[in-house]
């Protein structure tokens, strides 16, 4: 009887974990901006300025946005149902573009063999290689979205990062191109339950095509 007890209760734990890796996550990660020039300076205090020392990241579903506390950009936004894609500037005008088509060639994937704990997370990481920048990705595998809603997102090539992390975010990415390194690291991650409306534009912004 109690080793029939210690099955079930095995069965129970197997289930559960099973429920929490295919659980899609729907909340928020605010992440720390971090800039260096290719030579190793930091130049944090120059570049926050424009592109933010902070990113809140908010994802559901089909959607996210990103709103920055830099002057270049306040807040970026992708609408799943129609696959675009919103840069809200500050002076409150949106552009516009649908991202099917938009990614930059990719050289090289490369999965990374060690893990790396951030947040207390255990983590894994990809290197992408495009032709004007490498991309390195650390990411959570339990931290997951469905990775079909976003398999049109050429821009940045999301879909591609996503289809190799297996729907996973990332909790910590360093962006390197020509003229600066850019490291952005979750500090805090809390699930969130979000609909369509937390994804629509205020009516103060004027959309450009």
């Amino acid at each position: 009887m109690q080793k029939n007890i210690f099955l079930i209760l095995l069965l129970i734990a197997q289930w559960q974990i099973s429920i929490a890796q295919n659980k899609e996550f729907s909340g928020r990660i605010l992440y720390k901006n971090t800039f260096f020039r290719p030579n190793g300076e930091d130049i944090t205090s120059k570049l926050a300025v424009a592109l933010g020392a902070e990113q809140d990241y908010y994802i559901s579903g089909r959607n996210y946005k990103s709103i920055l506390n830099g002057t270049t950009i306040t807040m970026q936004m992708f609408k799943g149902e129609t696959n675009k894609y919103y840069m809200v500037l500050p002076n409150k005008t949106a552009q516009v573009m649908n991202v099917s088509g938009t990614g930059d060639s990719i050289l090289s994937i490369v999965h990374g063999t060690k893990d790396t704990i951030i947040l207390g997370r255990t983590c894994k990481s990809i290197v992408i290689t495009e032709t004007k920048a490498t991309t390195t990705y650390y990411y959570d595998p339990t931290l997951k979205v469905n990775k079909d809603n976003f398999k049109k997102h050429d821009l940045g090539n999301y879909n591609r990062y996503l289809q190799e992390a297996n729907g996973a975010l990332p909790i910590k990415y360093i962006v390197t191109n020509k003229m600066f390194i850019w490291d952005a690291e979750a500090t805090k991650i809390e699930e969130m339950a979000l609909t369509d409306k937390d994804f629509e534009l205020s009516d103060d912004i004027k959309v450009k095509e």
